[in-house]
């Protein structure tokens, strides 16, 4: 058995508090959850004298609420609240027998509340109505400023999707978001009064409602872009809006473009240019991002963009440096220019000056401040998700409402955009080596820290000896020091000590540098077996010694390695550090395996619809010979009545302490 290049990247580098803990930067204000625990928050706003108001769904009826509409699945609510988050000043629930959900609430200088949605509802509390046939569609609806009377409540059946909302003086409002082609009731002398040919069947429109909702004023296509947001009005009534990829300027009747511009991109499956928000002086910012085809932004392609008020003129266009983030993320803008994103990232998110670790979930939220020199002042996990945020018109503080993963816990929460954490080393994210994902730690298991400023810039690799300290850098387990792999300044590939704790109890990390320490902690157990992945199957060597792949592919009969970490303790004693020697006598016990036939990206594991299998004979469990102990292979010799193809391999572990299994795919041949 030898090793080969595939497995290099796993011992070198892989990859270049409790949920209402809140960090320096983050103030609470009240715990929505002990006001109406059923309600999922989805926009939120601040009226002139500070008052909050909170939209969303309610899966239940709140006690106390004004009802308008029979209620059924899904109803959309409105929540007012006093200044400061503690009082509730009316609770409104509108809603038809099925889903209606709202996603963006606006309010006027009067306190009047307007809500833009969807209903699914045939008996939905229409007040006016657009179209014919089945009540469903795009809503907007009115409140007054108690929250006792519907003032307007409007179904636009036309419209596909609906998002962004902007109030004009005269109480008239402007929506858009997209259209089916042809469906969309243009106004005379509207802009774009044809979908054009050869368009998409979506297409992005922009309206105007009249101030008692029962006409529009204005509807017009706008371009082929998929999403139509209004920005906002301009100071002579023009209206400012953007779509994926362009910032334009209408007049008030939506009748002539007075101005466009078009921001460039990189190649890309797809391209997003995402209006954020406008700072005092009517700038206007923007996240540009080349997306995959998943819809991801591209590694390396999010940055921050800012245009004149009238949107023509770049003025700043700046990189992002965090990155591995899920989706495009959402962000806000302060007066002076200091922009806070947020949104929810991967593991191995960049974080800068970090506030907070992350907590074990694939999808941690976190928090990114960019100061008015555009530069990124921190990125870090939080333990709370910031669902929807708005600057107050009062004091010009970013509010927004949060939410906790692991807890029903939600809440209004004060953002601090002038705090700049201390420059300082920092842990951001502990991770299984194998999976990247967020797990407990048992002895001997290989384990990765995400964050800044760990190590190096240039990595640093362990290549013999006792690797206790590399380049400067130390780990230490519940105060006992942890052999390291691989140390870089975002990352730290170390070996849990073999005498650590499995009992569940959480213990330290700590890492030191530069003379500075820090840490975070994380729960233990007594084993977290799982394999090392190769573009998405299991690092395994065939028997002829070549790299499982479609390629090269293991015969039936033959024997396959197959490499793990965290399968538990071995059955001799061993020291931190050392490599794994002969003869092969540091086993791994209670091990058994079987392979699967089963149709390619099919999951397969207990409790996932795994067939049978065939079982597989073990030939060997344990350290791999001349590595560093943790680093283990499971050798199976194949059946030869296995068939070909990409098939499951899945292997069962029981020893004391520990029962569970690792499983993954390889490539299996004729």
């Amino acid at each position: 058995m030898r090793m080969v290049p595939i497995l290099a990247g796993v011992f070198a580098c892989a990859l270049t508090a409790i949920a209402e803990d809140f960090p320096p930067a983050v103030d609470l204000l009240q715990k929505i959850a002990a006001l109406a625990p059923s309600m999922d928050v989805s926009s939120f706003t601040i009226d002139t004298k500070g008052n909050f108001y909170i939209a969303g769904i309610t899966h239940y009826p709140i006690s106390g609420a004004h009802t308008f509409g029979s209620g059924g699945q899904d109803d959309m609510f409105v929540m007012k609240l006093d200044p400061t988050g503690q009082q509730i000043l009316y609770t409104a629930v509108i809603g038809g027998s099925l889903d209606d959900r709202p996603s963006t609430v606006k309010v006027d200088d009067a306190g009047n509340a307007y809500v833009l949605g969807f209903t699914e509802s045939v008996d939905y509390p229409y007040t006016s109505f657009e179209g014919t046939g089945f009540v469903s569609g795009t809503v907007l609806l009115k409140l007054n400023p108690t929250g006792d009377s519907v003032v307007y409540n409007s179904v636009l059946q036309w419209a596909f999707t609906s998002s962004g909302l902007v109030l004009d003086p005269s109480g008239s409002v402007y929506f858009g978001g997209t259209v089916l082609s042809g469906r969309l009731p243009i106004t005379p002398g509207a802009y774009q009064q044809s979908p054009g040919a050869g368009s998409p069947s979506r297409l992005g429109f922009l309206a105007k409602l009249n101030p008692n909702g029962s006409a529009l004023l204005g509807a017009t296509y706008v371009g082929s872009a998929d999403v139509v947001i209004p920005i906002s009005l301009r100071p002579n009534g023009d209206l400012l809006f953007s779509t994926a990829v362009t910032i334009g300027e209408l007049d008030a009747t939506l009748a002539r473009l007075v101005s466009s511009n078009t921001p460039s991109f990189p190649p890309a499956t797809d391209n997003r240019s995402v209006y954020i928000g406008s700072d005092s002086t009517l700038n206007l910012y923007f996240i540009a991002a080349a997306l995959d085809i998943n819809g991801s932004p591209v590694d390396g392609s999010l940055s921050l963009r800012k245009y004149s008020p009238d949107g023509l003129q770049l003025l700043r266009s700046r990189p992002l440096e965090i990155s591995m983030v899920v989706l495009l993320p959402r962000a806000v803008v302060t007066g002076s220019g200091t922009i806070l994103l947020f949104g929810a990232a991967y593991p191995n998110f960049p974080i800068h000056n970090a506030i907070q670790p992350c907590r074990a979930n694939l999808f941690n939220p976190f928090l990114a401040v960019v100061g008015t020199d555009g530069q990124l002042a921190y990125s870090t996990f939080v333990n709370t998700e910031i669902v929807t945020a708005a600057i107050s018109p009062v004091d010009g503080r970013p509010y927004s409402i949060a939410t906790a993963y692991f807890s029903d816990f939600r809440g209004i929460v004060r953002l601090d955009p002038a705090y700049r954490p201390p420059d300082n080393i920092s842990v951001g994210c502990l991770v299984h080596s194998a999976t990247l994902q967020p797990t407990a730690a048992s002895p001997g298991t290989i384990m990765t820290l995400f964050g800044d400023g760990l190590g190096p810039e240039t990595g640093a690799s362990w290549n013999g000896g006792t690797p206790f300290d590399l380049a400067g850098t130390h780990v230490t387990v519940d105060g006992k020091p942890a052999p390291i792999i691989y140390a870089q300044s975002r990352q730290i590939n170390f070996v849990m000590p073999w005498s650590s704790r499995t009992d569940g109890v959480a213990v330290p990390i700590c890492v030191s540098a530069s003379g500075q320490m820090s840490c975070l902690s994380t729960a233990t157990t007594a084993a977290v077996p799982a394999f090392f992945q190769a573009s998405s199957v299991i690092a395994a060597i065939n028997q002829d010694g070549s790299v499982n792949s479609q390629q090269h592919p293991t015969q039936p009969g033959s024997y396959v390695s197959l490499y793990l970490t965290g399968a538990g303790a071995l059955s001799v004693p061993v020291k931190d550090g050392d490599n794994a020697g002969l003869p092969l006598n540091s086993l791994v016990a209670g091990v058994s395996a079987a392979v699967h036939a089963y149709p390619p990206g099919q999951l397969c594991f207990p409790g996932a619809g795994c067939p049978p299998g065939l079982k597989a004979e073990v030939l060997f469990a344990g350290a791999v010979p001349t590595l560093i102990y943790g680093v283990e292979v499971i050798i199976l010799r194949i059946p030869g009545n296995m068939p070909s193809g990409l098939q499951g391999v899945l292997v069962n572990f029981s020893s004391p302490g520990y029962t569970g299994y690792a499983f993954g795919n390889i490539w299996f041949g004729p």
